[in-house]
């Protein structure tokens, strides 16, 4: 079977049964435990956002890593060579450095808003293969320094549950 991402209309049982038959035609005759097997499967799995599994992305990172030090190892002096390794590079302080960074480039995102007379935001929520939720808050202003309008990801965020079923909820409550 695929991972192939399919979007909320063709989630329609009519729909999947047709993918079933023409893209998986060997497959059609078999039980509904086995689809279920499927499901409980995938969803074990750990996939990124991009619904590529966790565990094999580790491997590239690892791989370019050690690549990069390869590539390093020969183009560097050995005066550069010890100044890098003299570098604290321990997990805590890479996650500190990542973290002041992330700072940085937030404060600078919203100064740049703060400064456009005005801005635009849009949100998605949206579902994952693995059925985590999440939510992506964009802004759309304009940058003052060269007169062009932007477009910037403010907020990425795991969601709990889906907000249509909150919505749906606090609705039910209210009537």
């Amino acid at each position: 079977m695929d991972s192939l991402k399919l979007n909320n209309d063709a989630l329609k049982p009519a729909k999947l049964l047709r993918h079933l038959h023409t893209i998986h035609p060997t497959l059609k005759d078999r039980p509904t435990e086995f689809f279920e097997g499927k499901c409980k499967s995938l969803k074990k799995m750990k996939l990124g956002p991009s619904g590529a599994n966790v565990a094999l992305s580790q491997q590239v990172r690892t791989a370019s890593f050690e690549i990069s030090q390869l590539i390093t190892a020969n183009i560097f002096e050995e005066d550069a060579k010890k100044k890098i390794q003299n570098m604290p590079l321990s997990n805590n302080t890479v996650k500190a450095r990542i973290g002041k960074m992330s700072c940085d480039i937030e404060e600078q995102l919203l100064g740049k808003i703060k400064s456009s007379p005005y801005f635009a935001l849009q949100c998605d929520e949206t579902t994952d293969i693995a059925q985590c939720c999440q939510l992506l808050v964009f802004v759309r202003f304009l940058d003052v320094e060269d007169k062009t309008i932007k477009e910037e990801l403010l907020l990425s965020s795991v969601l709990e549950t889906r907000l249509v079923h909150v919505e749906r909820n606090r609705c039910n409550a209210n009537h």
